[in-house]
């Protein structure tokens, strides 16, 4: 599961000196300041809003339809932010134990 993480749930795939930056940057703020924007505004609101402009634009809609919907999108938002939380710290933990695997094979 972890290799999936890594793989398909790291907002950084290149692990250079900018991505490391802003990692430790998003790290340091905390997890919940993470899953706020890049979970829940980042894709969250831009997803609920794309798909409540296409129900409206498809049928009428009534005001609990679009209370449900803006629920559904905020626990799928927020799932989906704290996914990317885990799966970029494995894989920034990945590049580290590699990365330090590899300096003492030089060294």
């Amino acid at each position: 599961m972890k290799k999936v993480l890594i793989r398909y749930c790291s907002i950084y795939q290149d692990w250079n000196d900018d991505n490391i930056e802003k990692w430790n940057s998003q790290r340091q703020s905390g997890m919940f300041k993470f899953i706020l924007i890049e979970g829940v505004i980042k894709w969250g609101v831009t997803a609920a809003f794309l798909f409540i402009s296409l129900k409206l634009v498809m049928n009428d809609v009534g005001k609990m339809e679009i209370m449900r919907i803006c629920f559904i999108w905020l626990v799928a938002s927020l799932v989906y932010g704290y996914v990317y939380w885990v799966g970029t710290t494995a894989s920034y933990e990945n590049y580290v134990a590699n990365n330090k695997k590899t300096h003492d094979a030089r060294v």
